[in-house]
């Protein structure tokens, strides 16, 4: 496995890390591929399970599989109702509505060997990842980042609370939310061959709404309940290849809005959980 990271023309001195299963016992391999993970220090979130908590409810669920549509917007008024907790209702403003899809303006490798990512800045966005994945032959195992620092493609989890953005941001793990293009280097390109995937992530601060609200101190604040919203939207496809293109013009980056009188609404993350879950609307832990 040969990781590469970092934008550039060229990958820095020292590149790429090698793991070598071939000759590395697998508990050392999985080890040295575990740190490259650790590096970042990401907290996990820790979401409600039906393992910690004694009420637990999620949607979709096995008996309901309808989820949002795919023009679907948080604005307004919610509604959070069951037999086994308290009635939650919180709005969300413009703000706070889906982060917008990413739009691609440049896939391509360029004559010198290199590859260029380029994309429309994202509404909201606090901060941007990419990574690639590919494979010359059966053997090697390429994979890549645009973090500055050395990490592996699957060293950070689908969303990010605000501080570890911001954090994140600071040690140039994380692109700048100003940032809108990265070269990816000849050596990553020439290495991945022609089967390099690519995914690039935006991530925007976390919404949190609590109730009641916190009462001036030193007055006890007793919580009845508590939502948390995260953000998160990506792109991804084969290096080098117009997707939009590929499939006669049908690609997903051009979605109509709803009202052409409103901005485009924000590009969903998975339904939101009360009380910081992810994955499911209506999580709700009185």
């Amino acid at each position: 496995m040969l990781i590469f990271w970092g934008c550039g023309e060229h990958a820095p001195p020292g590149q790429p890390l090698v793991i070598d299963f071939a000759t590395v016992d697998q508990a050392n391999a999985a080890q040295k591929f575990a740190a490259l993970g650790r590096g970042l220090a990401v907290t996990p979130m820790q979401p409600p399970s039906p393992g910690r908590n004694t009420t637990y409810g999620e949607w979709p669920n096995r008996e309901t599989r309808q989820t949002v549509p795919a023009e679907g917007s948080l604005q307004g008024d919610h509604f959070v109702h069951g037999d086994y907790g308290p009635d939650i209702r919180f709005s969300l403003t413009a703000n706070q509505d889906f982060l917008p899809p990413i739009r691609l303006t440049t896939n391509e490798k360029n004559p010198t060997g290199s590859a260029t990512l380029a994309w429309r800045p994202v509404d909201g966005a606090g901060g941007y990842f990419a990574t690639l994945i590919g494979a010359r032959d059966r053997d090697d195992v390429v994979m890549w980042t645009s973090s500055a620092t050395q990490t592996s493609a699957f060293s950070l989890p689908d969303y990010l609370s605000t501080g570890e953005i911001h954090r994140l941001v600071a040690s140039h793990a994380l692109l700048d939310a100003s940032q809108t293009s990265c070269v990816i280097p000849q050596e990553v390109v020439n290495a991945a061959g022609s089967s390099g995937f690519f995914q690039l992530a935006a991530y925007a601060d976390e919404t949190n709404i609590a109730y009641p609200p916190r009462p001036p101190a030193p007055k006890p604040w007793n919580i009845a309940w508590e939502v948390k919203v995260r953000y998160r939207s990506s792109t991804g496809g084969i290096l080098g290849m117009d997707m939009a293109r590929e499939m006669g013009g049908r690609g997903g980056d051009e979605r109509p809005n709803r009202n052409p009188n409103q901005p485009p609404p924000r590009k969903r993350p998975s339904p939101f959980n009360p009380l910081g879950g992810l994955g499911g609307l209506g999580n709700i832990i009185p």
